[in-house]
């Protein structure tokens, strides 16, 4: 989230205080006070160029894509300032998901392996699938990528048409 400098006539601003929620009324805000901010200098295609911003980063923001609403106020010496109006609606992006752990458990059948993994944080976004390949060296050199499409809630996988007797690595 980013804003211009406010003018603060020669007392100077030790703190910003943000506020996020799901609606333009700011019903139900979450208040932030400890924000991480840095100042930047806006460039094109902004309406005025060169102009300095308060950028902060505000965690634990909600499910990206959800529109978001912000407010920001200046506090000083001098006292706390007021909210300033809220933003237009915003939108938090989508986080690649955690890498998964290696698959833990294995069932072996004849020529067929069930092979099973827990799912990888999401980071707020819903996983739509997983990939698994699998190969007969520990370093995965020319591994076989298992096609079928993995939706995001399968968390086993019977991989067919295996060498009895031949050991296999799977990631």
């Amino acid at each position: 989230v980013c804003w211009p400098v406010p003018p603060s006539f020669g007392v100077p601003i030790y703190r910003f205080d943000v506020r996020v929620a799901k609606h333009a009324s700011m019903a139900g805000a979450v208040e932030h006070k400890e924000v991480r901010l840095r100042v930047a200098t806006a460039a094109a295609p902004r309406e005025v160029e060169d102009e300095e911003l308060v950028e902060a980063t505000i965690d634990g923001c909600w499910d990206p894509g959800q529109d978001l609403f912000y407010q920001v106020r200046a506090v000083s010496v001098a006292g706390v300032g007021d909210w300033s109006p809220s933003s237009k609606a915003m939108q938090v992006d989508a986080e690649r998901p955690v890498q998964p752990e290696a698959p833990h458990s294995f069932i072996s059948l004849h020529q067929v392996a069930l092979v099973r993994w827990r799912p990888s944080d999401c980071r707020g976004s819903p996983i739509t699938g997983y990939r698994l390949r699998y190969s007969t060296t520990k370093d995965m050199w020319n591994p076989v990528e298992v096609f079928k499409s993995l939706k995001g809630t399968e968390t086993e996988y019977p991989v067919a048409n295996l060498e009895p007797r031949a050991s296999y690595y799977f990631q």
